[in-house]
């Protein structure tokens, strides 16, 4: 019984299908949009101070040195790297070696030897062109 049903419903299927070729959208049912104009300048925007200054050449002094970084919390907002390279909350610039591309941070000192691995923010991360997953490896520039 269902063999015979389903050969009974394809036809009536390609039979109710076949005639949607000949409908036509009427043009009271085609979306319209105002026409584009192209005379009109619109200046370049201006980012706002809290994103990154980006750079493809690290700076010029000598860097702190070299850590691996993770992505720390990713709520928290902002361009900052927690590290143990640093004593106390300062401006500093980070170079990711994967990428070559520098931005500007806030530095933030965490508790453990220099040699301790840092945290990243998913803003800088993103900043730096680097994958969210995995360990970083980031030069240093303390001082702005």
């Amino acid at each position: 019984m269902k063999a015979i049903s389903a050969i009974l419903l394809i036809p009536a299927l390609t039979l109710a299908l076949a005639g949607c070729e000949k409908m036509k959208m009427s043009e009271t049912m085609r979306p319209t949009a105002p026409p584009i104009d192209t005379s009109v300048k619109v200046e370049a925007e201006v980012l706002p101070e809290s994103a990154a200054e980006v750079s493809v050449r690290p700076p010029a002094r000598p860097s702190k040195g070299r850590t691996v970084a993770t992505l720390g919390a990713a709520g928290e907002p902002g361009l900052w790297l927690k590290t143990p390279m640093v004593k106390t909350v300062q401006k500093g610039r980070i170079t990711a070696i994967e990428t070559g591309t520098t931005i500007s941070a806030q530095l933030i000192p965490i508790n453990g030897p220099e040699t301790a691995g840092s945290r990243l923010s998913l803003q800088a991360m993103q900043a730096l062109g680097v994958p969210l997953a995995g360990l970083i490896e980031i030069d240093v520039y303390p001082g702005g």
